[in-house]
């Protein structure tokens, strides 16, 4: 009975966080919220998986998009369909529009993604802005999810490698790739210059003219997070407090030497985004780590109200994240 009662109340709070979600997501693209495409794709692949039998498809219909993902996922699509542009208008050719979500790509790019939450890649491979789809990343839960969710959507053109960019990076063709991205990815590259090397072996395996897109997340002054737990299970060893690398936090200075420097181009593009006052995103992470999970569900919603767009790193208050866009030298 125990037993059964447990399966109704889980049932119970799986409805409910799906409600909260769909509600929150609908009011904030109804609201004008930036990224509301890739929520909905993010909820109607989740249903699919469900309906297939994949219970882990809940969690994509009550949060498929995950906080700073809102500003995220649309500039790297932005940055990738004037990509798209530019290469079908050098050439004469490239295919355009033709799907319910909107694209406006070329169905020619060969692409990277190193890392970045699978829902992007998917989307990008759905809409045509990529005829193919490599994913590397070290976290094997995430690489079968993201097979699973593509085999949902019957996708070809997507493979995954489970292991790191710098050993990918070592073993692939240079040159292989039109357009590489990295979503939220290399501040959590571990060892003292794991974000330089992760750049670095991008780079190397981006063809002359192409693209990389990087997102990452800045304050106001560079610093280095820790860990109670081996977040992504990488096998880190603990420092003397026992506690594990987590992640940078870039300030302007940091971006420019460790990520600008190391490919030795100007950006093309350069965005910031991040919350309105200071310390907002501090009190939610607070505040979802003592017990509040249905606080996360009400990402659309938080994203619309309490986050924007900045026209520099110095009109940011707090955290945000900065996206840019760096074009090789043909």
């Amino acid at each position: 009975m125990s037993t059964l009662g447990e399966f109704v109340g889980k049932l119970g709070r799986v409805g409910l966080q799906a409600t909260v979600g769909v509600t929150a997501g609908a009011l904030a693209q109804v609201a004008g919220l930036g990224g509301g495409v890739f929520d909905l794709f993010g909820r109607t692949l989740g249903i699919k998986m469900l309906l297939q039998g994949h219970h882990i498809g809940a969690q994509l219909v009550s949060r498929p998009v995950a906080s700073f993902r809102y500003f995220e996922f649309p500039f790297v699509r932005f940055a990738l369909e004037e990509f798209a542009r530019d290469s079908a208008d050098d050439t004469g050719g490239g295919r355009r529009g033709g799907n319910g979500w909107g694209s406006r790509g070329s169905s020619d790019l060969h692409c990277l993604d190193v890392g970045s939450p699978f829902l992007f890649s998917l989307f990008a491979r759905s809409v045509g802005l990529a005829s193919t789809v490599d994913i590397v990343n070290p976290d094997h839960g995430d690489v079968q999810l993201a097979l699973l969710a593509a085999r949902v959507l019957g996708l070809h053109g997507v493979e995954t490698h489970t292991t790191t960019i710098q050993s990918f990076g070592a073993q692939a063709k240079a040159g292989a790739y039109d357009a590489i991205w990295s979503i939220s990815v290399v501040e959590h590259v571990p060892g003292e210059d794991g974000d330089v090397e992760a750049v670095r072996a991008m780079w190397r395996l981006l063809k002359p003219g192409g693209l990389l897109v990087l997102t990452v997340p800045v304050a106001r002054r560079f610093t280095i997070q820790r860990s109670g737990t081996d977040a992504y299970g990488l096998g880190l060893a603990p420092d003397k407090e026992g506690l594990y690398f987590f992640q940078r936090l870039y300030d302007l200075s940091a971006l420019h030497e460790r990520i600008v420097d190391t490919v030795e181009v100007r950006p093309m593009h350069m965005r910031w985004f991040g919350e309105r006052t200071e310390g907002t995103y501090r009190r939610y992470f607070d505040a979802w780590s003592q017990g509040r999970d249905l606080l996360p569900i009400t990402d659309p919603i938080r994203m619309l109200l309490q986050y924007r767009a900045f026209a520099s790193w110095a009109d940011m208050p707090g955290l945000g994240v900065c996206g840019l866009v760096l074009r090789k030298d043909e």
